[in-house]
């Protein structure tokens, strides 16, 4: 200390080994410590709770005895991919929305709950988001629900002279307990959710009860899967379940013989070491003993779940309908559908579920598949082999609907290079290749920049691209363009004439710098955005114009949003086609991004002269 004093506080000292010691229990003090503001808090005026979820928000303010309520849709839902920022968010939203209140009413101080522990930690340690910090003025009190979140299978018991008790008045003695572990059970005979030595079985829900007698208290979230393992054998089942104003009140009201009020759950509840650990709090509310026995005349009981129950009786309809096409006897789904099986099934079956279609639609839905191909100038559907995710059997048997023979032909409308010079350099060859390609493919920016010549075929009629998809890994896009007699619009002989340039280059790659080097994605979407700057395109439109007027173009030709999402390999009930790419008030269409790239007169009497206009 004393070298310390006379070399001043900038300077450098070794510390002996003793006093180590110490100086770790000094720092141990001062984080233990808690500090307290010598300002006392205002009183809290009113109270707010928020949550949030994947597709929308909400939040409640207790004011004056009343209860007023917010929520809203996320506007952009693929952005909030985290809960600790979908909860961030909501807490934002319920702020600037009760502003208005606070406000008239004065309120300066107001308690926040959430069920976010990262949300609260940072509010309270004031590293929120700068766009929340000029609403938190005084963080006061912030407070964290945890009644919310659901409890784990063995994270309590119910007390074991509650269970005699009951089970005496309900004259009744189980033989086996269902959804426990070994440390909670309460008969030596029990069914675990894990591999167990002492256990009968694993998963409950899945061994056949037979003439058991059931004791189970399963977790919130599997009540609805125990009701219907219940509805479908007949067993005897005492079922502690709590009295909560959910869909399984009247259902199991139905089913009981016999029901006992237990009392409220922290009384009758044991908790366990891993809801200590995690400071959990136990179910709120009372709960209920119900003893069912289900017999012949309750098998008519109907469960009402609301939607979730009414998606999986669409999608069970959905399947029926659709499984004479889809001829699984000779042929697995996944060979026909190919890596994306489950996605696109689903897809399908929803659609077909929501729009009630009929056999000829749902055959039609299967062409909306293929269509694509025939919009860019492909061969037809019923002479030749798709794509490798396609067989020849269904491709043959597809039903071709009218309305697809009158949608709008790319190669009529690509005129934009007709009439320009033939001696066109190194680097035009290239951005033409690009545009055509993204015009008739429909690719993304970056699904073009990761093309190699390895993914380019090119034979005598046709070029087929194979391209891997940037949303999914493992899975490809793969698109079939035909030859075009005009070779100055052909997007084949536009890639040929590209291949010719590169194929004296070592290596694979097919898009290059001015150095020689391999573009990387922003790469190609800048030079992409370079060739429509030439034009006169304004700057707000980016790399991917082209593909928005081909899918404005295919809207607009009377395609429904859902069969331009599967065109354009959109998600399912996507609305980013409408909101973004077909506006009415203000159209991007194709024929005005080519006019502005031509810019000749010839172009203008092509469109006016073609029978496929849009």
């Amino acid at each position: 200390m004393r070298k310390g004093i006379i070399r001043g506080w900038t300077s450098q000292i070794r510390i002996p080994s003793s006093a180590i010691s110490d100086l770790q229990w000094l720092l141990s003090k001062v984080t233990s410590n808690k500090g307290h503001s010598i300002i006392p808090p205002a009183p809290i005026q009113r109270t707010f709770t928020t949550d949030a979820s994947h597709i929308s928000w909400g939040s409640t303010l207790e004011y004056n005895s009343r209860t007023w309520i917010a929520w809203e849709n996320w506007s952009n839902p693929k952005f909030l991919k985290l809960s600790n920022q979908r909860e961030m968010k909501a807490i934002h939203y319920a702020l600037m929305h009760f502003a208005l209140i606070c406000n008239k009413q004065e309120i300066h101080s107001i308690m926040i709950r959430s069920d976010n522990q990262v949300a609260v930690q940072d509010i309270n340690c004031r590293r929120a988001a700068p766009t929340l910090a000029p609403k938190l003025r005084q963080i006061l009190k912030l407070e964290e629900d945890k009644k919310c979140r659901l409890e784990k299978a063995g994270d309590h018991q119910l007390k074991k002279e509650v269970l005699n008790e009951t089970l005496q008045k309900l004259q009744v003695s189980p033989t086996l307990d269902a959804f426990v572990a070994r440390r909670n059970s309460l008969s030596p005979r029990f069914l675990s959710p894990t591999d167990d030595n002492r256990a009968i079985e694993t998963n409950g829900l899945k061994l056949p009860c037979g003439k058991e007698i059931i004791y189970a208290h399963p977790p919130i979230a599997i009540i609805e899967r125990c009701l219907h393992k219940i509805k479908s054998e007949k067993t005897a089942v005492v079922s502690i379940l709590p009295d909560w104003e959910q869909w399984w009140n009247p259902v199991v009201k139905q089913m009981e013989i016999n029901s006992i009020q237990l009392g409220q759950a922290d009384k009758i509840l044991k908790s366990r070491k891993s809801m200590k650990r995690n400071e959990s709090n136990l179910r709120p509310g009372n709960l209920v003993a119900h003893l069912i026995q289900i017999g012949e005349e309750m098998k008519g009981i109907r469960f009402e779940v609301g939607n979730v129950r009414q998606i999986m009786e669409k999608k069970r309809a959905a399947v029926a309908c659709i499984a004479s096409y889809l001829d699984t006897s000779t042929t697995q789904i996944s060979s026909f559908f190919g890596e994306t099986a489950a996605l696109t099934v689903r897809r399908e079956l929803r659609y077909c579920a929501d729009k009630k279609m009929t056999e000829q639609s749902i055959c039609a839905t299967k062409q909306g598949l293929c269509a694509i191909i025939e919009l860019r100038g492909g061969p037809q559907l019923s002479k030749v082999q798709i794509l490798s995710t396609f067989i020849k059997k269904h491709a043959a048997k597809t039903i071709v609907k009218a309305k697809y023979k009158k949608i709008w032909k790319a190669e009529t409308l690509l005129n934009f290079e007709k009439g320009r010079k033939n001696n066109k350099s190194g680097k035009e060859i290239q951005a033409n290749a690009a545009v055509l390609l993204q015009v008739c493919t429909t690719l993304r920016g970056s699904e073009i920049a990761v093309l190699n010549r390895s993914s380019v075929y090119i034979d005598n009629e046709e070029m087929r691209v194979i391209a891997p998809k940037t949303k999914k890994r493992n899975c490809f896009i793969e698109r079939i363009i035909s030859r075009l007699n005009d070779k100055n619009i052909s997007p084949v002989s536009a890639m040929e004439s590209r291949l010719k340039v590169i194929e004296t280059k070592v290596g694979d790659d097919l898009w290059f710098t001015t150095k020689n080097k391999r573009m990387n994605e922003q790469q190609v979407r800048d030079f992409i955005r370079l060739r429509l700057r030439e034009a006169g395109i304004p700057k707000e439109y980016g790399s991917n114009t082209i593909r928005s007027a081909v899918i404005t173009k295919l809207r607009q030709s009377g395609l429904s949003l859902e069969e331009v999402n599967l065109l354009t390999d959109h998600a399912y009930g996507s609305r980013v086609v409408d909101y973004y790419y077909f506006r009415p008030e203000e159209p991007l269409q194709i024929g005005n991004i080519l006019e502005k790239l031509l810019n000749k007169t010839i172009l203008s009497s092509t469109l006016q002269t073609s029978p496929n206009r849009g």
